[in-house]
């Protein structure tokens, strides 16, 4: 039996809105519809600040605040919610060194784009059984 997504609210930050549209095509296909988006991790930390969502979608190669450090802020929040915030890492950047530097910082997976919905539902699904989380 898979896990519902239905209520899962999501924040997708990417900064090509083609990645991101095709994201959100996926994320609906999965009954998902809570999801806002920012363009980098500037405009992404603004509205986490305003409205925390159950799980960040966070691509790293942005400008001029990237996923790494929007990372590193997001883990050192004074808001707890914010500082404990779910990440599931969505980038082109594969090589072992940006890896090393990001697991550490607590992010529930790292997957390489292209992303492909199976891989995606899965990855949700295993965020939402582990977690409890139920529509």
């Amino acid at each position: 039996m898979t896990a519902p997504l239905g209520h899962l609210k999501v924040l997708l930050v990417d900064d090509e809105e083609f990645v991101r549209t095709i994201v959100k095509r996926m994320l609906h296909g999965f009954g998902i519809n809570l999801i806002d988006e920012a363009r980098d991790g500037q405009e992404a930390l603004l509205k986490l600040e305003q409205s925390c969502p159950d799980l960040l979608l966070l691509d790293l190669l942005m400008e001029p605040m990237d996923g790494l450090e929007l990372l590193q802020r997001i883990r050192g929040h004074v808001i707890d919610s914010i500082r404990k915030l779910p990440v599931i890492v969505l980038t082109l950047n594969s090589d072992a060194e940006t890896v090393k530097q990001v697991m550490p910082l607590g992010v529930q997976d790292y997957l390489v784009k292209p992303v492909f919905p199976d891989t995606l539902r899965l990855k949700l699904e295993q965020f939402v059984g582990h977690k409890g989380v139920v529509s």
